[in-house]
């Protein structure tokens, strides 16, 4: 494949564009704020194979820097809030989590994008909707959405903003680990469905995705964004959930998990 244009100003020296992709639970009525969905989402430009890699939100003692451990009982998705409640400033937080999941990695992330419930159903929204594929139903009662709360068959199924939202939320028919699973099932929709609404959407579309998301990607990176998307092949990504028991073990508190963090680094 031809090279892309641009590709050096935001990606880095391994000359891929990885991404952490942040999922934030802050709402009213909840004090504080988790980021409870971790992704870091990976494009080689050259093959166009694209990689995602969730870390749980119960994993303890993470390595965030050289001799620097987030240390139990403090869970990965309180980390950013962590450093907020010191008086650190929310960019600064941002890039330090940013750095602090590369380092735990061992690889290089390029930037950052955090995203909340309502930035989520919006956006979904604007787009119309997206399409998943089950291989088997996803019912689930606790989710406010519709009579019998989420409740999606096998097969493929077409999801507006607030089902989109329950989809990446819910855990109690199954774990963590699948929820994780399902949304980098919904990224990958998401992206393919704005590639359907073709280049012409896109200038509208980023102003309106710049209003619901936190990111250090700067709009004029917008171009080389799109010509990363499209040549990315979102209908086989290679994903991964960091946890039991390949890329971790039980962690001392009950729910939490550690990494094994060299089977992480080297995958």
């Amino acid at each position: 494949m031809p090279e892309v244009a641009g590709l050096g100003s935001i990606a880095g020296e391994d000359g891929r564009l990885t991404i952490l992709l942040l999922g934030s639970d802050a709402r009213r009525g909840l004090t504080g704020e988790r980021t409870d969905a971790i992704i870091v989402a990976s494009v080689d430009p050259g093959t166009g194979k694209v990689s995602m890699a969730s870390l749980p939100r119960d994993t303890v003692n993470v390595p965030i820097a050289p001799g620097q451990v987030f240390a139990a009982p403090n869970r990965i998705n309180a980390l950013l809030q962590s450093w907020e409640l010191r008086g650190v400033r929310r960019g600064e937080a941002l890039r330090r989590m940013a750095h602090a999941m590369g380092y735990a990695f061992g690889i290089e992330i390029d930037g950052y994008v955090l995203i909340g419930f309502r930035g989520l159903q919006r956006f979904i929204d604007r787009i119309g909707g997206v399409e998943i594929e089950l291989d088997r139903p996803l019912s689930d009662p606790t989710m406010h959405v519709g009579k019998h709360g989420l409740d999606l068959p096998a097969g493929r199924s077409t999801l507006d903003g607030r089902l989109a939202l329950a989809f990446a939320r819910t855990r109690h028919s199954d774990s963590d680990y699948q929820r994780a699973a399902r949304q980098q099932l919904l990224i990958a929709a998401t992206a393919r469905r704005v590639l359907e609404l073709g280049p012409e959407a896109l200038p509208a579309l980023a102003g309106f995705v710049l209003d619901q998301v936190e990111t250090d990607l700067p709009l004029d990176a917008l171009p080389v964004l799109a010509q990363l998307a499209e040549r990315a092949r979102w209908g086989g990504v290679k994903g991964a959930v960091l946890g039991p028991s390949r890329f971790a073990g039980p962690g001392a508190e009950t729910y939490t998990i550690e990494l094994r963090i060299d089977a992480v680094r080297a995958f």
